[in-house]
């Protein structure tokens, strides 16, 4: 436990009187700093305990914790927990009861390393004496380096050419999720139930992703539980449809659904996705003309979640306040980044109703292939496909 940091002094004879009473002595410090050891992590675990609580509740009050499947997810990562807990606590018990039983034998402390042997004659260094306290030994303080000598000292680096990000973009830069996988089972031959499937999923597993993200949206947390969600159900699909064209437009006429999933022409054709993918490929033409960067994409996707057309919202002027957020953000953004086009903005922002418009297409097709019922879809897919029909 750590406790067993000591050191004899000189010359301590092995069970001599003197070394009884040093061992006690260890063994009553040792056992002082065990009982202070455990009066903090008893104030430790009152405060977890606290923090716990208040996680529990407000992951309770989520909007993912209403859907059972992530509820039993919850429910089986603190029972996962507690176990792990419950195991540490037993083996941290019976370390203490090992250490007590060592303290009361007097076994906890090896023997001193007491010798008779003369130290005259000796060297420094064998005598353990510290070089850098000796002169002419180690430096203590390492010479600062000669400006006249070294060519580095004088290179003046150039000053940046464009000014710091926004908080709210760089809050924003941070809050974007991780790259997604659909992982195909090479195994089931190409079709178009196999391609649809996977789509499906994927969808209903970026949902979950989108909900988590959209928290982490400066603003979004602030609006009654009403309004997030006739928010996220009324602009999930663009923002889906918007993540596709951020992660096509490094390729060539193919759509990136996952980062192992790119479907080009043929392979919609298909599939029957034909006329969605033209339409995607509009807008990852009109972004890639306009050069979209990271920055804009990530910013242009609130912008999304927040200009809804839904008509279920509670509070329009907490809304309205969020929308003018993030519509500053990218204003001072493009201001800061781009001040050779002045009409930036306006061109990003255009793109908006195309983007709802390719969304509404894909919110139908995807509605009709569920009428259809030859496509298996999760519950929070069918959920948001619904609500947005």
């Amino acid at each position: 436990m750590g406790l067993r940091v000591y050191k004899y002094p000189n010359n301590v004879q092995v069970g001599s009187d003197f070394h009884k009473e040093l061992l006690e002595v260890f063994n009553n410090c040792g056992l002082d700093v065990l009982k202070l050891i455990i009066k903090k992590n008893v104030r430790t675990q009152e405060k977890l305990q606290k923090e716990i609580d208040e996680l529990d509740k407000y992951i309770k009050e989520d909007l993912i914790f209403g859907i059972k499947e992530e509820k039993d997810k919850y429910y089986k990562v603190r029972n996962d927990i507690d176990t792990k807990c419950s195991d540490l606590i037993v083996r941290k018990m019976n370390k203490l009861k090992r250490d007590i039983q060592e303290y009361e034998n007097n076994v906890s402390y090896p023997k001193p390393p007491y010798t008779n042997k003369s130290t005259y004659g000796l060297n420094k260094r064998e005598k353990g004496v510290r070089l850098d306290r000796v002169r002419g030994g180690r430096q203590k303080y390492k010479r600062r380096l000669d400006s006249d000598s070294s060519p580095y000292i004088s290179l003046q680096l150039p000053p940046p050419a464009k000014k710091p990000l926004t908080k709210i973009v760089c809050h924003l830069l941070v809050a974007e999720p991780e790259k997604i996988y659909a992982m195909p089972d090479p195994t089931i031959p190409e079709s178009d139930i196999k391609a649809l499937t996977m789509l499906c999923d994927l969808a209903d597993r970026e949902l979950v992703v989108i909900i988590g993200w959209a928290k982490h949206i400066p603003g979004f947390s602030s609006l009654t539980l009403g309004d997030q969600m006739s928010l996220l159900q009324s602009a999930w699909m663009e923002i889906l449809i918007l993540g596709i064209v951020y992660r096509s437009l490094p390729y060539e006429d193919e759509l990136v659904y996952a980062e192992d999933y790119i479907m080009d022409e043929e392979h919609s054709r298909l599939t029957g996705l034909s006329d969605l993918y033209y339409a995607i490929l509009q807008l990852v033409r009109k972004y890639k003309k306009l050069k979209m960067e990271k920055e804009e994409f990530v910013t242009l996707k609130a912008i999304a979640l927040a200009n809804s057309d839904s008509m279920q919202i509670e509070d329009v002027e907490a809304v309205q306040k969020l929308q003018d957020l993030l519509h500053e953000a990218l204003q001072d953004f493009e201001t800061s980044q781009h001040q050779e086009d002045s009409r930036r903005v306006g061109k990003l922002l255009m793109t908006l109703p195309l983007l709802r418009q390719t969304a509404t297409k894909a919110v139908q097709h995807f509605y009709s292939i569920k009428l259809q019922g030859k496509v298996p879809m999760h519950k929070l897919f069918l959920e948001m496909l619904e609500a947005k029909v």
